[in-house]
């Protein structure tokens, strides 16, 4: 133990991060926002009589991202109503794992410098990946494992590095990839090429899983398969769209407060660091990741492109960019300002999630104060979206009433009852149907 404190817990680069990560998050307090899918995942899923059964089994959560199935009934789900306590818990992974990174690079010696901490854990491109339950309790907690199985490579711990791999490889497809790139290359560097083989037992073993259960249960067609969804490849481009920063840095600037503007100056000036030497390596390496990182997206036919799925890509931008600032003397002043940049930007996410939260909070009551039992159920005048977010992409903060099932679901949250009928969006002949008129602002 004395060592351990002596090593990790007085490496002041853990404590930048993990403060910087929570800064990036408490604005409101580490108080959560639910949206869409959070109702159902953890609203719903823990109160079902036999949640492992008619849930886990019968809707067909093990047929992808198996683990993350699990998690939501026993873990997140628990915390419904305390949902900030999840938010907290999923900071420190995130930020964890960007230490962990830095660890693993180190044992390599080829050093990451804390400009890959401000772009992977403050770049608000993976804002949504980071924020919204739904998907960080996937992406979060399988990167965390990622970037601990690769410490456990580094270290020489195999047999524990083949089980976390194996774990961290049941959350989300992306964080497979991710997984094989960087255990490959922390392997080629050891040139202890029979580790391979662990890696390959792996992604068999993962392989094998989704294939057997492809087509099976609610999830099973996120497994089949297209040789280029091109679809998703303009998706995917337009996702990285970075126009919008600066108008929510100006949103963040006159939404933070004089004392959240201090602790904001406060952590961009502690992110003033020395550079490293310039590797080329690490480069090719973040290029790799980067794009490998995709290739679950564009060869999968029914992939929906969100602005979560920046949250895998980023790492590897992140290792481009701190490898390259390391080629200027100027790297210290701009992972600051970067840091700086970033946080005033998350204030305006925030407040967005908040805005959201708000308008869903009067719809969802509005609708289950008219509900009939008599007839079908059906919403007029619904909108996509309420607000006016930074970025208004995929279903980045989108409506609770942008679509039924999201609707339907947090009606039976509010009810504590999944058995209250589905509740359909307008759909042309209304004659035998309750219509729900709902008005809302823009």
């Amino acid at each position: 133990m004395s060592i351990i404190y002596k090593k990790y817990l007085t490496d002041k680069r853990l404590w930048i991060i993990v403060a910087a990560a929570i800064v990036r998050m408490g604005w409101l307090g580490f108080k959560y926002y639910p949206l869409l899918d959070d109702y159902i995942q953890y609203g719903l899923y823990p109160i079902a009589n036999n949640p492992f059964v008619d849930i886990y089994l019968k809707i067909g959560n093990y047929v992808s991202r198996p683990l993350a199935g699990l998690f939501d009934i026993y873990i997140w789900g628990k915390l419904w109503g305390k949902m900030g306590v999840a938010l907290f818990i999923l900071t420190l992974l995130h930020s964890l794992s960007a230490y962990l990174f830095i660890l693993s690079a180190e044992k390599l010696k080829n050093p990451l410098g804390l400009c890959f901490t401000v772009i992977f854990v403050l770049c608000p491109i993976n804002f949504e990946g980071s924020y919204w339950i739904s998907a960080s309790s996937r992406l979060v907690v399988g990167v965390f494992l990622v970037a601990l199985s690769c410490y456990m490579l580094t270290s020489g711990k195999n047999k524990l590095f083949f089980i976390i791999q194996l774990f961290s490889m049941l959350f989300y497809e992306q964080v497979i990839i991710l997984s094989i790139v960087l255990s490959l290359f922390i392997i080629l560097h050891k040139k202890d090429y029979k580790l391979v083989w662990l890696t390959l037992a792996n992604t068999a073993i993962v392989g094998l899983y989704y294939i057997a259960f492809a087509r099976m249960g609610s999830y099973g067609n996120r497994a089949m398969l297209k040789i280029i969804n091109l679809d998703a490849v303009r998706d995917i481009i337009a996702s990285w769209n970075m126009s919008w920063l600066y108008g929510g840095f100006v949103r963040g600037v006159f939404m933070a407060g004089v004392w959240y503007a201090f602790a904001i100056l406060l952590i961009g000036v502690c992110f003033v660091q020395k550079r490293d030497c310039f590797k080329m390596k690490m480069v090719i390496v973040g290029f790799v990741v980067f794009m490998a990182s995709y290739i679950p997206i564009v060869i999968l036919q029914n992939y929906t492109v969100g602005l979560r799925n920046c949250f895998v890509p980023l790492i590897g931008v992140a290792i481009i960019i701190d490898a390259l600032l390391n080629l200027t003397r100027l790297k210290p002043f701009i992972t600051c300002l970067l840091a700086i940049f970033f946080l005033v930007i998350s204030v305006s996410e925030l407040a967005d999630y908040k805005a959201n939260y708000d308008m869903d909070k009067k719809i969802i009551e509005y609708v289950s104060d008219n509900l009939s039992n008599e007839k079908k159920n059906v919403v007029e005048g619904a909108n996509r979206r309420n607000i006016t977010s930074n970025f208004a992409f995929a279903e980045h903060i989108l409506s609770i009433a942008s679509s039924d099932w999201a609707l339907t679901g947090a009606v039976r949250e509010h009810f504590k009852n999944d058995s209250i009928p589905y509740i359909y969006l307008t759909n042309g002949d209304l004659k035998d149907y309750n219509l729900i008129k709902i008005f809302t602002n823009h």
